[in-house]
């Protein structure tokens, strides 16, 4: 039990959930970044214009293709090589969102293209513009399919926080070693770590699933209905049967 003792202590949880909020905080920053570039990056890559098109698909497919810590690394050590001093979260943070970025992008794309094409023609036969029909028809109903994926995306993030440690971030996991480094206890402390990133993750992913549940019950509508909706109003109605 000696090996338990230390969390008994008000100081340790002091100290973990120091750690914590370094986790959350970085997180936020980073969803609330990369969800902004990742919808920008996203339209670039449906652009009719090709070389702003090839441009994006190439970001993703390389950064993709480049494991979260090379990406970390790179730029930590990178940045300073190049005159620009930044404290370490800051550094994170970047990597971060350099590779949430390309992930968010491909999850918007996925949404947006997801719009059933006949709604698209309805709005414009009503006489909606072309950015008119983005904000109004396609990106509402393309959000609510991004959700999920977005929320199963970002709890994924959150867990590459933990990388950063390597470089000196001062998060979750690394004031867990060091504590476990001090007292002699890694089993038990990394027992109540997993037990707290399960605390914290497993309700998003809850949420998630809720969101999925959600737009299962949803019926869906036809393309053929909502393009003969307007046309509705100007049928005749059926004349009375007659006695």
């Amino acid at each position: 039990m000696r090996e338990w003792s230390v969390f008994l202590e008000i100081q340790t949880w002091i100290w973990l959930g120091g750690g914590l909020l370094v986790t959350l905080r970085v997180a936020a920053v980073v969803i609330l970044l990369s969800i902004v570039t990742g919808t920008l990056l996203a339209l670039a890559r449906l652009s009719r214009f090709a070389p702003l098109r090839w441009a994006a698909a190439s970001y993703v497919d390389v950064i993709r293709a480049v494991p979260v810590f090379l990406t970390i690394i790179f730029v930590f050590f990178g940045l300073p090589n190049a005159g620009i001093e930044v404290s370490t979260a800051t550094s994170v943070t970047i990597a971060l969102t350099i590779y949430a970025t390309a992930l968010i992008a491909e999850i918007v794309r996925a949404g947006i293209l997801a719009v059933a094409k006949g709604q698209i023609e309805a709005a414009r036969s009503l006489g909606l513009g072309r950015v008119q029909t983005f904000f109004y028809i396609v990106f509402p109903q393309a959000m609510r399919m991004m959700v999920p994926p977005l929320v199963g995306q970002y709890i994924v993030l959150i867990k590459h926080t933990s990388i950063g440690g390597v470089v000196g971030l001062d998060e979750l996991l690394r004031r867990a070693v060091i504590l476990y480094t001090g007292f002699q206890n890694p089993t038990q402390t990394l027992i109540v770590v997993a037990v707290i990133y399960f605390m914290l993750l497993y309700g998003l992913s809850m949420l998630s699933r809720r969101f999925e549940l959600k737009d299962a019950r949803v019926p869906q509508v036809r393309d053929e209905a909502f393009l003969d909706r307007p046309q509705l109003a100007m049928r005749p109605a059926a004349p009375a049967p007659t006695k």
